[in-house]
Parts: C-alpha cells; structure tokens; sequence
C-alpha cells in the first residue's frame, strides 16, 4: 500500500494533546483574549437584537398612530364639511371667527403631530 509523503508525515509525528497545547502561556492568553472577544461581541450582538425589537415595536405603535391620525382628520374634515352650512346660519360672526381660529389651530396641530410621526416613521424604516 502505497502512502502520499504529508500524510505519512502526519501519520508518524505525534498529535498534540490539548493538556500540552494549553501549557504554553502564549496559546494560552491567546485563547482567554478570543474567548473575551466573543463574549463581548455576543453581549453586544444581544442588546442590538432587543433594541432592534424595540424599535420594531416603536415602528408598529406609530404606524398604528399614523393611521389613526389620518382617519381622524379625514373624518374631522368630511364631518366640519357636512355641518358648515347648518352652523354658518346659526352661528354669530364674531364667535364664528374664534371658532374658526380655534379649528385652523387644531388642524394644524393634527397636521404637525402626523408630520412628526412620519418623519419618526420614514427614521426608523
């Protein structure tokens, strides 16, 4: 039977033990410095992945309040279209102009809350 020259050669020196690879303080500060790397690397890696999962939760709970914001102001904007007319009879000119002051108001804070949300929105995508 006919060997090949390396594993002959491999097959003849003897395999180091593990008890005699670990004598050697280098090999030995070599491996507690890798096995230090890793562990930090694992806590890292586990505190991306729940901050991950937050921001994930954080994305659906303002995806949900988007939504809602704009089913509100659609609604808010159908419905003061709807009673305007009525109102507008009723209603004495100067308490129309503070009601109307107050309305733009609350539109636009609407407006800028739903910004606000997409922009957070569009930050976290």
């Amino acid at each position: 039977m006919k060997m090949m020259k390396g594993v002959a050669a491999a097959m003849n020196s003897p395999s180091p033990s593990y008890a005699t690879v670990y004598e050697d303080p280098r090999i030995m500060l070599k491996h507690q410095s890798l096995m230090q790397d890793y562990e930090e690397l694992y806590k890292e890696t586990e505190v991306k992945k729940r901050k991950l999962q937050m921001m994930r939760q954080k994305k659906l709970t303002l995806m949900a309040e988007v939504r809602f914001l704009r089913r509100r102001y659609k609604f808010l904007t159908q419905n003061k279209s709807k009673k305007a007319p009525m109102e507008r009879s009723s209603v004495q000119p100067q308490n129309l102009a503070a009601a109307s002051k107050k309305f733009k108001e609350g539109k636009r804070a609407i407006v800028e809350i739903m910004l606000l949300l997409d922009h957070q929105f569009r930050v976290l995508i």
